[in-house]
């Protein structure tokens, strides 16, 4: 309803800011159900809870990172983007977009504007995803990134495949963590 876009909209968002700086919250995420990167105003939005003495972090899918965000997000505790696949087809089967250099080419702006913020590239075990993993992992060391995080669908979600069972091939997989924690350095660390 027209009368509440003011109360649940960004007014609402600065209000919600100064009161977790009022309660002492020390940290601050954007992500959840949706693209936060969405929200027209996330670059001033991050800065002024970061003025207001809060950290900051954001889960984002990647695409929609321009310049002026690339800038704010400097200002995150860390930023974390799903990409699961650094393989174009891969992406594209698993993500339905041909995003997949659009990302890559976003983490390298903001692996290249990096001062302070760890940056982690996020990947989801899928039948899909098992065979690229090594080579997303290669390409997340490559772009600069500080962290590869691994972990495996929620299979219990009655809305992910339905209501088929996945067999992953544990041996395999188990395979492809071993080769990613080969490219592990002191400065790339692989979760």
């Amino acid at each position: 309803h027209p009368a509440n876009l003011k109360r649940w909209g960004i007014d609402y968002m600065e209000e919600l800011l100064c009161h977790l700086a009022q309660w002492d919250v020390k940290a601050f995420c954007w992500g959840g159900g949706g693209e936060s990167t969405l929200n027209l105003r996330l670059a001033e939005m991050t800065r002024q809870g970061v003025l207001l003495g809060m950290e900051c972090s954001i889960i984002t899918n990647g695409v929609h990172l321009d310049d002026d965000l690339i800038d704010a997000l400097m200002l995150c505790r860390w930023i974390g983007v799903s990409i699961d696949s650094a393989h174009p087809a891969v992406y594209k089967q698993v993500r339905g977009t041909d995003d997949c250099l659009t990302v890559l080419n976003n983490i390298k702006k903001l692996t290249s504007k990096r001062t302070k913020t760890d940056i982690a590239i996020k990947v989801l075990v899928l039948p899909e995803t098992i065979e690229t993993i090594y080579y997303t992992c290669q390409v997340a060391k490559e772009l600069g990134v500080q962290d590869f995080h691994v972990r495996p669908v929620d299979l219990e979600r009655k809305d992910f495949y339905g209501k088929v069972k996945l067999n992953l091939d544990m041996g395999r997989i188990s395979e492809i963590f071993a080769k990613c924690h080969e490219l592990e350095t002191p400065d790339f660390h692989v979760y």
